[in-house]
């Protein structure tokens, strides 16, 4: 799961990071605010943007109540160096560290939270990560079924819509059939360019 060198590099953010926490750890950097996007609604993502000094890498710290995750997506030519800054002064969780953790799930609520926070830290497609979702769905009962679909479904990969597709047709369950339905009449819509996408 290797991000590119300019990002997006994906990390998830712990307890023991919270908000203030990690403004804290921004400005010791020297790393200013660019934008505050509040929420707006209680089911929106609440959005700030931070850049370095030289304004050529993005911060951007996200409180997406969707997934129920707090996460950092860094973007820039500093991708990699500001990455390293952050996991040695934040609470962090990497991509591998929770691929790992999903391949050690053992009970259906693990394998559910997983599949959120895979979908969360894979923001570009990652066939592992896929992988996993695959079997995760394959195997699950409802509730992990219901999130590797809204979690794909959240991400919005490409690569997922024949995965997606299949599943608007064969889950056992009418409510799931229904929401894989939706996703990809969602996704076909903004591909063909009537809709925008905000995906964090």
């Amino acid at each position: 799961m290797t991000a590119p060198p300019n990002g997006p590099v994906v990390f998830l953010l712990g307890e023991r990071t919270p908000h203030a926490e990690f403004e804290r750890v921004a400005r010791g950097y020297g790393w200013v605010v660019h934008e505050d996007r509040p929420a707006g609604a209680a089911n929106l993502p609440y959005e700030q943007i931070w850049v370095t000094t030289d304004r050529g890498t993005a911060i951007h710290y996200l409180d997406d109540p969707t997934p129920a995750e707090r996460f950092l997506v860094v973007y820039g030519p500093d991708a990699g160096d500001v990455a390293f800054d952050l996991g040695m002064s934040c609470d962090i969780t990497t991509s591998e560290d929770v691929l790992d953790h999903a391949r050690q799930a053992s009970t259906d609520a693990e394998r559910a939270t997983l599949a959120w926070r895979l979908a969360v830290v894979s923001k570009l497609f990652d066939a592992d990560a896929m992988a996993w979702l695959t079997d995760a769905y394959r195997n699950g009962s409802e509730l992990v079924r219901h999130a590797v679909i809204n979690g794909v479904g959240y991400r919005g990969w490409e690569e997922a819509l024949p995965f997606l597709e299949e599943i608007s047709q064969s889950d056992p369950s009418a409510e799931l059939r229904e929401n894989a339905a939706a996703i990809v009449a969602a996704w076909r819509k903004v591909r063909l360019g009537s809709s925008d996408s905000s995906d964090p």
